[in-house]
C-alpha cells in the first residue's frame, strides 16, 4: 500500500503527512498551519494493482486546543506554585491568560506573575493569605488567539496545608579536584515524596562536575542525596573556582536551596608538552646518553610496514629543563615495539635494548635488537638475537648474580599452534652480546612483565601479566616465577582475576618493605572499554593475596577504562608513598596512593556504569601507548613521558606538585 496526502489549498507537507507511507496503516500528521479550504485527501493505493485506491477527506480543524499542568494542585496559605499551559493550533504563538475561579463573593482567589504566558512557559501562582476555610477552585488558562478555547486545573486553597520546603546540609564546602562529596537535601511537605533535584553551575570551561549517583531509597523520610563529582582534570584556572550546587524541587520546581563549593587543588599536578618522535612511537626509556648528566629519551617507532617504514629508535637529547632536541634516528630491527636503556658492556655509556615484531604482518619471528651507545648520543649498527614469535615487553636485570644486565622478552606465542608462549631470558655476557633465548613457561599469552627480588632472597624475580588464564578463557591473571640466581627459575604461582592484564607494575604499595603487584586488566579484549585496576599485595614471603580491584574492593570490572597497556609507580607527591601512573582511555591518569595498598578515592556509578572517582587526569592524545618516569628538570620529582601511537610524538609531563 502507499498513502498520498493532497488539498486544494496546499501541496507537500503543507497538507500533513503520513508516518509510514508504504505501511497497510498509517497515521496521518496535520499541517502546522490551516489550509484554505481546510480540507485534505488520504488516497491509498494498492501496489500489486494501481487501478485499486480508496480516498478519505479529512476536514482539519484549527480550534485551540488548551490544557493545563498540574491537572490538581493542593497549595497552602501564602505559597507560591508553578502552573503552565500546552496549546494545539496556537499558530499565532499568542499563549494564555490566568485567572481563578470558584472562589466565594470577597474572598480573593490569589494571583498570577505573569497573567500571560506563551504556550509551555510556566506562571507563579500565589494563594491568598487567608481565607474562612478550605476553597476548591478552578485555574483557567484562556487562549489568547480564541477566547472561547479554554483549559482548566482543580485548584484546593488548603488552611492546613504547608509550603513545600528545601533545605541543603552544609552552605559552604571544599572539595578538590577528582575528589566527590554527598550532598544531602531535606524536601519537607512533598505531598507526592517527589523528591529533589541536584544541579551544578558556575563554571563556563571545562565543566565543573556533575552528579553520579542519587540514591533511590532515602535514609530518612524527605532526605535525598546524590554524589557530586569533581572534574579529574587538575587544571590551575579551576582550583579556587567557586560553584553553585542546587537542589530543586520536583514537585514544585519553584521551591530550592543553594550551597557554594570550592575547588581546591590536587597533591598531584602535571604540566604538559609535546614533543616529534618519529611514526607510531610506541616505547619509550630514559637514560643520560650523551654524557652530560641530563637525562635524554629514547623512542621506539613501530613505523608503517605498509609503507616500507620499517621504524626506528629516536633519540631526543634534553635540555636539563624538560626540553629537547629534536629527534635523531637510529636503525633498530623491523617495527621496534618497545625499549629498554642499560649498559649491556660495561662502558660506562648506556645502551638500547629494542625488541621488534619483525616482518608484521606478514608474519615474525620477532627479534631483540641491541644499539650500543658512544657516549655521545649516538649509536652503533644494532645486533640482531632472536626472541622468539611474538616479542611485547622487555626489561633489563641482572638474573644470574654475574653482575651484567640480562634481558627478558615477553613472548605472546601463536595459539592457532597451541603455542603459549612466555617468557625468554637472555643472558648478557658484559661484552654488549646476548646468549640464545631461554624460554621459561609462564602463563598462557604473557603480555607483560615485571622484575623485583618478591621473597627477599636476593635474587630477581619475574611477574607476568597473562591475558589468559591457562585453566580457561574466560580471564586472565598473574603468574609469578621465583628465580633460582643462575637465570633459571623454580616455582611458580598463578593468580587469576575477573579479565585479560595487558600491564603490570611492581612496588611497595602498602610500605611493608615487599614490592607488590598493579594490573591494568580488559574486562573483554583489546580496544573494548570495560577495564579495571587489579592490586595483589605481597605477604611478605614472595606469596601474593588474592588480587581485588581498585574500583570495587572484590574484584569486579569496572567500565571506562580503554587500552591501559602501561603502568609505572613513583612517588609524585613526595608524600613517602607510592602512587601509580597508568594509560586510562586516551589520558595518563594518576591514583594517589595512600600507603597501604589502596588509593584515595571512592566507587561512584552513573547510569549502567561505575568507576573509580580519585583518578587524575592529564593529557588528552588519541592513542597514548607506554610510560616511563624520571626527573627530566634536575627538580627531585619524578616526571613522566609518553609515547604517543597516532599521533607522532611524546608528551612530557613535568611534574609541579606542590609548587
Amino acid at each position: 500500500m502507499t498513502w498520498e496526502v493532497t488539498g486544494a489549498g496546499c501541496t507537500g507537507y503543507d497538507c500533513g503527512y503520513v508516518d509510514a507511507p508504504n505501511a497497510n496503516t498509517v497515521i496521518y500528521y496535520p499541517p502546522n498551519s490551516l489550509p484554505d479550504p481546510a480540507t485534505v485527501t488520504l488516497t491509498a493505493t494498492a501496489v500489486a494493482n494501481r487501478e485499486a485506491s480508496a480516498a478519505a477527506t479529512i476536514t482539519l480543524d484549527a480550534r485551540v486546543i488548551v490544557s493545563v499542568y498540574p491537572e490538581n494542585l493542593t497549595i497552602a496559605l501564602g505559597d507560591t506554585r508553578q502552573f503552565g499551559a500546552n496549546l494545539i493550533n496556537d499558530f499565532g504563538g499568542g499563549g494564555v491568560t490566568w485567572t481563578v475561579t470558584g472562589c466565594p463573593d470577597g474572598v480573593p482567589c490569589g494571583t498570577f506573575s505573569p497573567e500571560t504566558t506563551p504556550a509551555g512557559v510556566p506562571t507563579q501562582y500565589t494563594a491568598p493569605p487567608t481565607v474562612p476555610n478550605d476553597i476548591q477552585a478552578t485555574v483557567v488558562a484562556t487562549s489568547v488567539a480564541d477566547p472561547s478555547q479554554s483549559g482548566t486545573a482543580a485548584l484546593t486553597i488548603s488552611t492546613t496545608a504547608k509550603p513545600i520546603t528545601v533545605s541543603l546540609s552544609s552552605t559552604a564546602v571544599e572539595v578538590p579536584i577528582a575528589g566527590t562529596l554527598d550532598v544531602t537535601a531535606t524536601v519537607l511537605h512533598d505531598p507526592h515524596h517527589q523528591g529533589a533535584g541536584f544541579t551544578v553551575a558556575g563554571c563556563t570551561s571545562p565543566p565543573c562536575g556533575f552528579f553520579a549517583r542519587a540514591i533511590d531509597d532515602p535514609p530518612e523520610p524527605g532526605t535525598w542525596v546524590a554524589t557530586y563529582v569533581a572534574p579529574s582534570t587538575p587544571q590551575t584556572t579551576m582550583v579556587g573556582n567557586e560553584v553553585t550546587i542546587t537542589a530543586t524541587s520536583n514537585e514544585d520546581p519553584g521551591k530550592s536551596a543553594s550551597m557554594t563549593l570550592t575547588l581546591t587543588g590536587s597533591a598531584v599536578n602535571f604540566s604538559t608538552q609535546d614533543a616529534p618522535a618519529g611514526h607510531q612511537p610506541t616505547g619509550v626509556a630514559l637514560a643520560d646518553f650523551n654524557g652530560d648528566g641530563i637525562l635524554d629519551i629514547a623512542v621506539a617507532d613501530y613505523g608503517d610496514s605498509d609503507a616500507s617504514d620499517d621504524g626506528d629508535v629516536d633519540i631526543l637529547l634534553g635540555h636539563g629543563d624538560g626540553t629537547f632536541q629534536a629527534p635523531t634516528a637510529f636503525a633498530a630491527g623491523k617495527n621496534p615495539i618497545n625499549i629498554v636503556a642499560t649498559d649491556l658492556n660495561r662502558d660506562g655509556r648506556q645502551d638500547i635494548v629494542v625488541d621488534d615484531f619483525g616482518e608484521r604482518p606478514a608474519g615474525g619471528p620477532g627479534d631483540v635488537n641491541v644499539l650500543l651507545g658512544n657516549g655521545d648520543g649516538s649509536f652503533g649498527a644494532p645486533a640482531h638475537f632472536a626472541a622468539g614469535n611474538l616479542p611485547f615487553s622487555l626489561l633489563t636485570a641482572d638474573f644470574n648474580n654475574d653482575l651484567n644486565p640480562d634481558i627478558a622478552v615477553s613472548d605472546a606465542g601463536d595459539q592457532s599452534v597451541g603455542n603459549d608462549g612466555g617468557v625468554n631470558l637472555l643472558a648478557g655476557n658484559g661484552d654488549g652480546l646476548l646468549n640464545p633465548a631461554v624460554l621459561q613457561p609462564a602463563g598462557k599469552t604473557p603480555a607483560w612483565i615485571t622484575a623485583q627480588d618478591f621473597n627477599s632472597d636476593g635474587r630477581v624475580d619475574l611477574a607476568v601479566a597473562d591475558y589468559q588464564d591457562p585453566a580457561s578463557t574466560s580471564h586472565g591473571g598473574m603468574t609469578v616465577l621465583a628465580g633460582n640466581g643462575d637465570g633459571t627459575f623454580g616455582s611458580s604461582a598463578f593468580y587469576s582475576f575477573t579479565g585479560y592484564p595487558t600491564s603490570i607494575a611492581a612496588g611497595d604499595l602498602d610500605g611493608n618493605g615487599t614490592a607488590d603487584l598493579f594490573a591494568c586488566s580488559f574486562a573483554g579484549g583489546f580496544g573494548v572499554a570495560g577495564g579495571s585496576q587489579i592490586v595483589a599485595l605481597n605477604n611478605g614471603d614472595g606469596s601474593f593475596a588474592p588480587p581485588t580491584s581498585v574500583e570495587t574492593e572484590g574484584g569486579q570490572v569496572s567500565e571506562g577504562s580503554i587500552f591501559p597497556l602501561s603502568a609505572v609507580m613513583a612517588d609524585f607527591d613526595g608524600d613517602s608513598k607510592l602512587d601509580v601512573a597508568e594509560i586510562f582511555g586516551h589520558t595518563v591518569s594518576v591514583l594517589h596512593g595512600n600507603g597501604d595498598g589502596s588509593f584515595q578515592g571512592r566507587r561512584v556509578s552513573g547510569f549502567r556504569t561505575r568507576w573509580f572517582q580519585g583518578r587524575l587526569i592529564f593529557t588528552d592524545e588519541p592513542d597514548p601507548f607506554s610510560l616511563a618516569i624520571g626527573d627530566l628538570n634536575a627538580d627531585g620529582k619524578p616526571d613522566i613521558v609518553v609515547a604517543n601511537l597516532s599521533s607522532d610524538d611524546v608528551s612530557v609531563l613535568l611534574n609541579t606538585s606542590g609548587n
